[in-house]
């Protein structure tokens, strides 16, 4: 049995991560975390590798290394340690070397994290309706990203492939939908598209409440598509302040008050 421990801190980040959903300039509608785009591997392309990364999964395919971040291989059939998946299908595919209909996968650039990441995102995991879980300390500070990118649109036709993303939160203890119809042939631009490719980041902070984050990822019933996908997966602690820091932050504000 999955227990929860719900704290005043993971009510309070749950409901940050609300308040910092992003606008309505998505086809699909954000009620938490973010979606945030990228256009490559490299920093200041929107792909954020930064701080302390617990864990990196390139989902179906080999390791790649991105910003100096590992992307470990991460077959279905037999996940490495830290990432667990429900059901029996071992769904991925590798959009570069199966190549139907000229679909060879994202392409974002020349440089060495260009070309990891556009690696990474030509594997997928895939279904239409799964589940899977981070492994967690309870208490810590995270933030998991999935990472997106169509590398078969338009093929699967209009209206693309739709899916619903849903995350583990404090007011419920199942999952709660947090991207409703993300519209992935939309959001991004595929190989076969006009114009440079582009990927999708969906970001989610949480403070743990058990050893284990669980995330789904439904087809949504108006999708032409009948599969959830996903790329990669990352997962970064967030430190808490330190005792120093809280101890300066304090004598400061002493400080302060004596001087007025």
């Amino acid at each position: 049995m999955r227990t929860r421990n719900l704290t005043k801190t993971t009510l309070c980040l749950a409901g940050a991560t609300l308040i910092a959903a992003t606008s309505a300039s998505f086809a699909s509608t954000v009620s938490f975390g973010k979606l945030t785009p990228f256009t490559g591997g490299d920093a200041g392309e929107g792909l954020d590798l930064s701080g302390n990364i617990i864990y990196a999964f390139n989902l179906g395919g080999t390791a790649q290394t991105v910003q100096g971040v590992t992307f470990i291989a991460a077959d279905r059939t037999a996940p490495p340690v830290g990432i667990t998946t429900t059901g029996t299908a071992a769904n991925q595919f590798n959009y570069s070397t199966a190549n139907p209909g000229g679909a060879s996968g994202a392409n974002y650039g020349a440089s060495a994290n260009d070309i990891a990441l556009g690696s990474i995102v030509n594997t997928v995991w895939y279904d239409s309706n799964w589940t899977f879980d981070v492994a967690v300390e309870l208490g810590a500070q995270y933030e998991v990203q999935l990472i997106h990118q169509e590398s078969f649109f338009p093929f699967q036709g209009e209206p693309a492939r739709n899916f619903d993303v849903s995350v583990e939160t404090a007011f419920s203890v199942g999952t709660t939908l947090a991207v409703d119809e993300l519209v992935l042939g939309e959001e991004t631009n595929g190989a076969n598209s006009a114009g440079a490719d582009a990927g999708l980041v969906y970001s989610y902070s949480f403070t743990a409440t058990d050893n284990s984050f669980r995330m789904a990822l439904d087809d949504s019933p108006t999708g032409a598509d009948g599969n959830a996908i996903l790329a990669a997966v990352t997962l970064r602690q967030v430190p808490e302040p330190s005792t120093f820091a809280l101890f300066g932050i304090s004598f400061l504000g002493l400080f302060l008050r004596r001087s007025r």
